[in-house]
Order: structure tokens, then C-alpha cells, then sequence
């Protein structure tokens, strides 16, 4: 037998790891990505994800329940969040006036008073006036310290018997602490506002909570946009 080496001949390449690697039942694969997936329905991320999968489902219902959708958001918002108190307002088709429409957290009494007041679209244009600052295109923030209220102001919050209380931390939440975050239509049009207050934790919502929240208020963007063009004359 003639050696390859001394020939010049080279012997065919064999497949590295072929012959030592036993083959995958694909019965195996697919049993591992159904558990994967089963699994990962603990995880923060996974829930968020599906609980936008349940408002946008809200699209393929033969007719688009928007109260029913704001409530589902507000509580979406309120329980996934962790946030003590989330309402949402929109703008009025008959006066083009701002008003709170949906609550999840507040209590009764401070819930009323919510729907007396009213909002120009000044009120939004110019939030430098409230001492607001901007987070980001939807997103502005408003500090207790930096708003004095009157008594009529303090009846709208949960718990009024901490207001005035001093702030300790960067990310410390007070209790008239708030953020908006803007729901806009068509070339910037504001057709509404989610409002929040802090974390049951007693922290401010961190920068994921509110990327989050802001993927919401484009949902319900959509939906009021929806809702809108299917009214006869819209």
C-alpha cells in the first residue's frame, strides 16, 4: 500500500465533528422552543410585550371599543408599572377643550374633582408656565416643589396628608409629583395625555417605564385616529 504522504495524493477531508456528534431528533428542537417560550412568560419584558399584543388586539374587533381601550391601557399602566395613580384625558370634539376621561387608582372623591377641570391647548403649548420640563417629545415632567397648589388643588390627590413633604433622592417621588405623556395624532396634533404619578415604591418611573408608556400613547394615537376616520364625515 502506497503511503498518500510519499504519493502526493491528499486524502479527502472528513466533516470535523460529523462522525463523533450524535444527530438532533428535531422532535427535540421543537419541544425546546415551545418550553423556552412557556418559561419566559415570567419575565417583565415578555408580560409587557403581551399585554401591547391586548391592546392592539383591540384593532381586529369588528368594531373598536375606545373607552374599552383606555380603561385596559390605564389599568395596563397602573398595574404593570407599578404606578400609584394613572388617568387619561382627551380632547373634546364639541368645545376642542381637555379633559380627563379615564382613572385607574384614584379614589372616588379625588377622581371627581379631576373631571371638573378643564385644559386649553394653551395649557399644553406653554408648560413652562407649570414649570414643566421636557423628557422627551412626549414626555414632560412636573415637580411638587416647583408648583405651589392652592386648597382648591390639593382635594385631586390620593393622599393629601403628604404633600409638602421634603425630597431626599434624585429618583424620590412626592406626592403631587406628576408626568404627562402626550398622545398625538397627525402632524403633532395633541388628541389627549396620559397622566402618571410615582412608583407604589415610592420612586420616580424609571427612563423603561416610560419609553414604555410613551409605545401606549401611540397605540391609543392610532385607535382615537381610527375611531375618528370611520365617523361619517371624518
Amino acid at each position: 500500500m502506497v503511503d498518500d504522504r510519499l504519493s502526493g495524493r491528499r486524502s479527502a477531508p472528513t466533516p470535523l465533528g460529523r462522525a463523533s456528534v450524535a444527530q438532533v431528533d428535531p422532535d427535540e428542537v421543537r419541544r425546546k422552543m415551545r418550553l423556552d417560550y412557556i418559561r419566559s412568560k415570567n419575565d417583565k419584558p415578555f408580560k409587557v410585550l403581551e399585554a401591547l399584543q391586548g391592546l392592539l388586539s383591540h384593532f381586529q374587533k369588528p368594531e373598536l371599543d375606545i373607552n374599552g381601550l383606555l380603561q385596559e391601557a390605564a389599568d395596563l399602566i397602573h398595574k404593570q408599572f407599578g404606578l400609584r395613580t394613572v388617568t387619561i384625558g382627551l380632547r373634546s370634539k364639541f368645545d376642542g377643550k381637555y379633559r380627563y376621561v379615564i382613572n385607574s387608582g384614584l379614589r372616588p372623591e379625588p377622581w371627581e374633582q379631576h373631571q371638573q377641570i378643564t385644559y386649553g391647548i394653551e395649557d399644553f403649548q406653554n408648560f413652562e408656565r407649570f414649570n414643566g420640563f421636557e423628557i422627551s417629545r412626549l414626555t414632560r415632567i412636573y415637580l411638587e416643589e416647583q408648583n405651589p397648589m392652592t386648597a382648591e388643588e390639593r382635594k385631586i390627590y390620593n393622599r393629601p396628608a403628604l404633600l409638602d413633604l421634603k425630597r431626599r433622592g434624585l429618583d424620590e417621588n412626592l406626592e403631587a409629583d406628576y408626568l404627562d405623556v402626550l398622545i398625538k395624532g397627525t402632524e403633532d396634533t395633541l388628541l389627549g395625555w396620559i397622566e402618571i404619578s410615582g412608583t407604589i415604591g415610592g420612586k420616580l418611573p424609571d427612563s423603561m417605564t416610560i419609553k414604555n408608556i410613551e409605545t401606549i400613547s401611540m397605540i391609543l394615537a392610532a385607535a382615537l385616529m381610527c375611531k375618528d376616520a370611520s365617523q361619517p364625515g371624518g
